[in-house]
This record gives structure tokens, sequence and C-alpha cells, in this order.
């Protein structure tokens, strides 16, 4: 039996055998999703399966995926569609690491509480780190002589030298307590050039910490 808009059993499906009146197909019953033994939805299903939006190319500047149908990144204000070539500054922050003097741990030595970090370029083909001395002729670029300097560093340590792509390596000029880079704990061979990125960390002496940081340049280093 059916029932017709006007509210007739009916015992014909398609007309109403009282009034004529058309009788609507039911609406077919929209199937559960398949579920296995462990209680989960059947993936193979085709009502299961989510579209996955294509990733879209990544801001030049700051890495962050392009959103679809966005001119301007979202992060920093990239134009994608002017595309302009980035020019980029690279910097290296210092600052004393108490967890690697802790690792250390040398017993002859006092950790620098209280030394303040401090940033500098890196702008020549090649930037010398070490610690000054006049009586050998010797004066790094980036100089960790001072009130709070560490003996752990040599007077030639290392260097960092400009790469073609414009980024840098570091090289360990054979000094006596070596580099290491990020968290590994073997030292870089000396005088073998190790590329870095940005965000890379470069230990050296007792306690020193060396942050290489590529900018856009023009941004402002806080």
């Amino acid at each position: 039996m059916a029932t017709c808009p006007r509210g007739h059993e009916s015992a014909t499906t398609d007309y109403c055998d009282q009034c004529g009146t058309p009788i609507a197909p039911a609406a077919p019953a929209v199937p559960s999703a398949p579920v296995d033994g462990q209680g989960e939805p059947d993936l193979s299903s085709a009502t299961q399966v989510r579209r996955v939006e294509p990733t879209g190319e990544p801001c030049p500047v700051c890495g962050t995926p392009r959103q679809p149908d966005d001119r301007y990144c979202e992060v920093d204000g990239y134009d994608f569609e002017d595309a302009a070539p980035i020019a980029f500054l690279w910097q290296v922050t210092i600052e004393p690491d108490r967890a690697r003097f802790d690792a250390l741990h040398p017993d002859d030595l006092q950790f620098p509480d209280g030394m303040a970090r401090w940033t500098c370029s890196l702008d020549g083909e090649s930037v010398s780190v070490g610690r000054r001395s006049p009586s050998r002729g010797i004066y790094p670029d980036i100089d960790l002589s001072g009130a709070h300097e560490d003996p752990g560093v040599s007077r030639q340590h290392l260097r960092f030298d400009r790469q073609p792509d414009g980024s840098y390596a570091v090289v360990d000029c054979g000094s006596a307590n070596g580099t290491t880079v990020n968290d590994a704990r073997e030292r870089i061979t000396p005088h073998t050039a190790v590329p870095l990125a940005d965000g890379d960390r470069v230990h050296l002496g007792a306690w020193t910490k060396i942050m290489i940081v590529r900018q856009p340049a023009g941004a402002s280093t806080g």
C-alpha cells in the first residue's frame, strides 16, 4: 500500500487508485558505512573517502604553504604573483649555553651567568671566529675575547665560508677542543666545510653557542 499526497490509501504506487494524484517514489535509504570486525569504518567505501586539498608552493621567505587562490602569504605577506627575487642576510647570534657547560662539566671553570647575547652579520666571503692575540697577530672577525671569554675557544677556532648559493658553511680551523653542529656529539672534521641552514647551532669551547639566522634583507632583527 501507498499513501497519496491527499492522504488516500492506494493499492497502486504510481498513481492514487482513488483520486489519480501522482505518488512520488520514496527516497532511497542511505546505506550506513560498512564496519569491520574492530568496529572501525571500512575506508574502502566511496562514502568514506575524504578529499585532500593539494599543498601549495612554500613561501620563499618563511616556508608557509600557499593557500589555494591566495596571492599573499598569510604569515609575512609575500606576493606570490609578483614573485620578486628575495635577498637574504645571514647573521649569527652568540650566547653562553648552560646545557653544553653542564655536559662538559669543566671543574676549573665557572659558567658566566648574566653574560649578554649578541648578534653580528656575516657579510664576507670568509668570517673568522676566535680569541684575539696581539702578540701573535691574531685578530678574528668575530672576537670572543673579553670579560667573560670562553677559554675553551682557540685563538683561530673556526670560520664561516660563503657558499655559491649565498648560504654559509662552518669550517673548524684545527682548534684544540673541536667544533660540533646542532645536537651531534662528534666533532666536525677539521678543515672540512659543513653547510649550515637557518637555525643551525654551532658549539665551541666550554659554553659558547653560535646560532646562524637567515633573514630577508630589510627585516628587523628584533
